[in-house]
C-alpha cells in the first residue's frame, strides 16, 4: 500500500511515482457497456465505459437505479485508440478511466475530470466560516450546544488504536460497503504524529472522531469516524461535531488552511455537498493515479446526474450541463 506523505513536495513526487507503478493496469482494460435506469428521472441510459474498473463500481452505484445489461469485452492498450473512434460513431455517452500519464490518447473535445477531487477551506482574515457562519452557528451549532458536545484533542496511540478499530473502520465499512477503502493504521497514526486526534464527547462518552495532520499551516483530514449507534449519533450532529471543533481548534491556532480530502466530483454526490455548506471549494488533486474523460455525442440529452459533474475547465471546476449549455448557445 502507498501511504500519502504529509509533506506537499512528497505528496506530488509519491502520486507522480504511483502513477508509473500501476502503469501496468492500463495493460487489462476493460470496456462495460452498462443499460439501466438512471438515479434522478429513472430515465433509461446507456453507458460504455472503458478503463481498469478501478472506480466501475462507484461510477455504476452512482449514475444508475437499476441496471438491467452489463457486457464486459477485454480492451489491449494497443486497440485502445480504435476502440475510442468505433464507440464515438454510436449516439451514447462513453467514460473513459486511464492513467494520468496516458492522458495523450482521448482525442481532442472530451471533457476532462477524475475519480475524486479535494475539497479546501481557506481561513479569510481568520475566520473560516466567512460569509456562511450565521447559517452554519444557526444549524451545525445550535445542534451542538443543544446536546453540549465537547471536543479533546491527543496524540495518544491507545487513543488512535480505539478510534481505527472501534469509530472509523466499522462506520466507513458501514457506510459504503463493498465500495470502502480503509486507511491503513500505520497512515492514521503517522498522520496524527504529525497532527492530531480530535474526540467528540457526549458527557464523559466518546461518540465520534477526526484524524488530522498537519504540516506548518495546513491541516488534513485523514479519517471520520462515529460511535456504532450511527443514525441515532449522525441525527444528533456528533459527525458535524468533529468539523465544527476542528475549525475552532484551527482559528484559534492560527492555521490558515484546512483539507476536508476528497469527495467525488458531483453536486449531486451527499460528501461533496455536506463539505461545500461548510464553504469547502473543489480543487484538483494529484494523488488519483487515473483521469476520467467523458465523450458526450452533440445535442444528445443526458441524465441530471451527469449533467451535474464536474469537469476541469479553465483551470477550475464547473458543471458538465453548463459547459453544453454553453456551447450550445455559441
Amino acid at each position: 500500500m502507498i501511504v500519502e506523505p504529509n509533506n506537499r513536495f512528497l505528496y506530488t513526487a509519491t502520486a507522480f511515482a504511483k502513477r508509473i507503478i500501476l502503469m501496468k493496469r492500463s495493460l487489462r482494460l476493460k470496456t462495460v457497456r452498462l443499460e439501466g435506469t438512471t438515479r434522478c428521472e429513472k430515465s433509461h441510459f446507456t453507458l460504455y465505459y472503458i478503463g481498469e474498473r478501478e472506480t466501475l463500481g462507484q461510477l455504476k452505484a452512482f449514475y444508475f437505479d437499476k441496471i438491467f445489461s452489463e457486457k464486459v469485452y477485454p480492451v489491449p492498450l494497443l486497440t485502445l485508440g480504435k476502440k475510442i473512434e468505433h464507440l464515438s460513431s454510436i449516439n451514447t455517452v462513453i467514460i473513459v478511466e486511464i492513467n494520468r500519464l496516458l492522458d495523450s490518447y482521448i482525442p481532442k473535445g472530451w471533457f476532462h475530470t477524475f475519480p475524486w477531487i479535494k475539497q479546501i477551506v481557506r481561513a479569510v482574515d481568520n475566520n473560516f466560516f466567512g460569509e456562511r457562519k450565521a447559517k452554519i452557528e444557526d444549524t451545525y451549532g445550535r445542534k451542538i450546544r443543544q446536546y453540549e458536545y465537547s471536543y479533546k484533542i491527543t496524540k495518544d496511540k491507545d487513543a488512535v488504536k480505539k478510534f481505527y478499530y472501534e469509530l472509523y473502520v466499522p462506520y466507513v465499512s458501514n457506510r459504503y460497503q463493498e465500495n470502502t477503502h480503509v486507511r491503513s493504521f500505520f497512515e492514521i497514526y503517522s498522520g496524527v504524529k504529525s497532527g492530531f486526534l480530535l474526540q467528540i464527547f457526549d458527557q464523559d462518552k466518546w461518540v465520534s472522531g477526526l484524524a488530522c495532520g498537519r504540516n506548518k499551516k495546513t491541516v488534513k483530514s485523514l479519517a471520520g469516524g462515529l460511535n456504532q449507534d450511527y443514525q441515532y449519533y449522525l441525527k444528533r450532529g456528533a459527525r458535524s461535531a468533529c468539523y465544527y471543533f476542528l475549525f475552532k481548534w484551527a482559528q484559534e491556532n492560527a492555521i490558515e488552511t484546512i483539507d476536508l480530502l476528497r469527495s467525488r466530483p458531483n453536486l449531486c454526490d451527499g460528501v461533496y455537498e455536506y463539505k461545500r455548506m461548510w464553504r469547502a471549494i473543489p480543487e484538483k488533486d494529484v494523488w488519483p493515479h487515473t483521469s476520467l474523460w467523458i465523450y458526450v455525442p452533440n445535442r444528445l440529452r443526458i441524465p441530471k446526474i451527469l449533467q451535474k459533474q464536474l469537469i476541469w475547465h479553465g483551470q477550475k471546476f464547473v458543471t458538465l450541463g453548463g459547459i453544453i449549455n454553453d456551447n450550445s448557445e455559441q
